[in-house]
């Protein structure tokens, strides 16, 4: 099992809750990707590990609530 093809396939399916958030929200996705990075310092678009996925998902989860 090859874990960076698995890293990168969760991190796809994280990116695409940003556009739900973003609809719930009544922002952009853009806004969303921003205040992920601005409240955890991870760019979404570039998650090289398990460790920033979580915490970039924990962001994002707090944002939805």
């Amino acid at each position: 099992m090859n874990e960076q093809l698995l890293l990168a396939h969760r991190t796809s399916h994280a990116r695409s809750c940003v556009n739900h958030v973003a609809n719930q929200l009544g922002k952009t996705r853009k806004d969303i990707l921003l205040a992920v990075q601005r409240q955890t310092g991870i760019d979404m678009e570039q998650i090289a590990c398990e460790a920033d996925l979580m915490q970039a998902w924990a962001a994002l989860e707090a944002m939805r609530l």
